[in-house]
C-alpha cells in the first residue's frame, strides 16, 4: 500500500496556510504567541513571503492579530479545526501490502495487521507508512504534522529512511512503541517475543525425545544494510537451546549459519537450489558415529527444503531426524507443494497478542499512565506439537 500525503499536489501559500492552521490547532490556545517567522519558515518549510501570505489570511479570519514589537497572538475568535493527524497512529513498516503472507498467523506482518485493529478498536485512526517509499519531503511533513503515536516494525528500521523517521520521532517527543529487539531503540516502549524461552521449549522437547545431537540450522537474511550483523533475536534463541542443553549433561553443537543466497519468490527452480545448498550445508552432519539426530531451523518457511535434503541421505524426517521449526505457519508454506512437510514441533509467536499489547502499551504512553523508564513487555510463547494438535 502506498502511502501518500495530503501535501502532493498542493501549491506551497495552501501547504503552508493548512499547515499553519493545524500547527496552532494542535500546539496553541487563546493568547498565545506564535515563534518568530524564521522558526516558522524553518518549521515549515516555506518561504518568508509564503508564510506571510499564510499568516495574512488567518489574520483576515480572526485566527491571528498582529501587534507591533510582539508578532502574532492566537486570538479568542479562533476555532482551530480537529486535524486527522492528532487522532492517528503510524504504523512504520517494511511490508508493502497485508496480503498474502501478511494473512498467517505465524508471520510477522500478521503483527502488524493485529496493531492496526487494536487502533481501530480505540477510535483511532491507522496509517501505513512505508519510509522507502516516501521522498525526503514526505517524511519531514509526516512529522511536522505530528502524528499522535506510532508503532514501529522491527525490519522497518533497516533502511536508512526509517532510521530517519525514528531520529525525527525522538526529537518530536513523539510516543513510539518497537516491535523487536533493536538495541539501538532501546529508549522506546517495546514488545518482545522472548525468543530465549522458545528455543528452550523446542530443546527441551527434543530431549525428552531422546534426541542429544542437535544442530541448529540458521538461514540468515541477506536484506539489512550489513549483512554481517548477527540479529539479537538469533543470539537469544541461541542462550535458551543451550541453557538447556546444560541443563541435560550435553555438549552444545555450534550453530550453522548460511546466507539466504536466492530470490524470494517462490519457484520450484528455487526451491531446487536451496535444497541443493542445504545438501552441501548438512554434508559433514549426517553420517558417522556424531551423526545429527534432530534439526532445529530458523522458521517454518525453510522446513520443506531442508527436509527434502535430508531425504537425499536416506534420513526419514521424523524418525531418523527429528526437525523442529518456529512461528507455526508450516500449513501455509508455499514450498509444501513440493515437499509436503510437518515440523515435529514447532513455536507460536502469538502474533495477534503482540499486536495488541503494542497498542495497548502505545496507549498508556500517550494518554499519560505510563511515565516514567521505557517498558519492555517480553511475551511468552507457545510451544506446538502438530502430530498432537491433528489428533485432537
Amino acid at each position: 500500500m502506498k502511502t501518500e500525503t495530503a501535501a502532493t499536489h498542493e501549491y506551497p501559500r495552501s501547504r503552508a496556510l493548512r499547515q499553519l492552521r493545524e500547527l496552532i490547532a494542535r500546539r496553541y490556545t487563546t493568547g498565545d504567541w506564535l515563534p518568530a517567522e524564521h522558526e516558522l519558515c524553518a518549521r515549515l518549510s516555506v518561504s518568508r513571503g509564503t508564510l506571510r501570505s499564510a499568516i495574512k489570511d488567518l489574520e483576515n479570519e480572526g485566527l491571528l492579530r498582529a501587534q507591533a514589537g510582539r508578532g502574532r497572538m492566537v486570538t479568542s475568535a479562533a476555532t482551530p479545526a480537529k486535524t486527522m493527524m492528532m487522532d492517528a497512529v503510524a504504523v512504520v513498516t517494511h511490508e508493502r501490502t497485508p496480503e498474502g503472507r501478511g494473512k498467517q498467523a505465524g508471520t510477522d506482518p500478521f503483527i502488524q495487521m493485529s496493531a492496526i485493529d487494536s487502533i481501530s478498536r480505540a477510535g483511532l485512526h491507522a496509517l501505513m507508512l512505508q519510509p522507502d517509499r516516501l521522498a525526503e519531503d514526505g517524511i519531514r511533513q509526516f512529522i511536522q504534522e505530528r502524528p499522535r503515536g506510532v508503532v514501529l516494525m522491527r525490519r522497518a528500521v533497516e533502511t536508512h529512511l526509517a532510521r530517519e523517521v525514528w531520529s525525527s520521532l525522538v526529537a518530536a517527543k513523539v510516543p513510539t512503541v518497537v516491535y523487536g529487539d533493536v538495541p539501538e531503540l532501546v529508549d522506546f516502549d517495546s514488545v518482545v517475543s522472548d525468543h530465549f524461552a522458545g528455543s528452550y521449549q523446542l530443546t527441551k522437547w527434543l530431549i525428552e525425545q531422546g534426541r542429544r545431537k542437535i544442530l541448529r540450522m540458521w538461514q540468515l537474511s541477506n536484506d539489512p544494510p550489513d549483512p554481517t550483523d548477527r540479529p539479537e533475536w538469533l543470539a537469544r534463541r541461541d542462550a535458551g537451546h543451550e541453557q538447556a542443553m546444560r541443563e541435560a549433561g550435553l555438549q552444545p553443537l555450534a550453530p550453522l549459519e548460511f546466507r539466504d543466497l536466492f530470490a524470494r519468490n517462490v519457484t520450484l527452480e528455487n526451491f531446487q537450489a536451496f535444497v541443493q545448498l542445504a545438501v552441501g550445508q548438512l554434508l559433514p552432519y549426517m553420517s558417522g558415529p556424531d551423526a545429527i539426530d534432530a534439526i532445529m531451523v530458523v522458521s517454518d518457511g525453510v522446513l520443506s527444503p531442508i527436509a527434502a535434503a535430508c531425504t537425499k541421505f536416506g534420513k526419514q524426517p521424523g524418525k531418523e531426524v527429528l526437525i523442529v521449526g518456529y512461528d507455526n505457519f508450516w500449513q501455509d508454506d508455499p514450498t509444501r507443494r513440493w515437499h509436503p512437510s510437518v515440523p515435529d514441533a514447532t513455536v507460536d509467536k502469538r502474533n495477534q497478542y503482540i499486536g495488541e499489547q503494542l497498542v495497548d502499551l502505545l496507549l498508556a504512553r500517550m494518554n499519560g499512565k505510563l511515565q516514567g523508564p521505557p517498558e519492555h513487555r517480553l511475551i511468552q510463547p507457545e510451544l506446538v506439537i502438530p502430530s498432537l494438535v491433528k489428533m485432537g
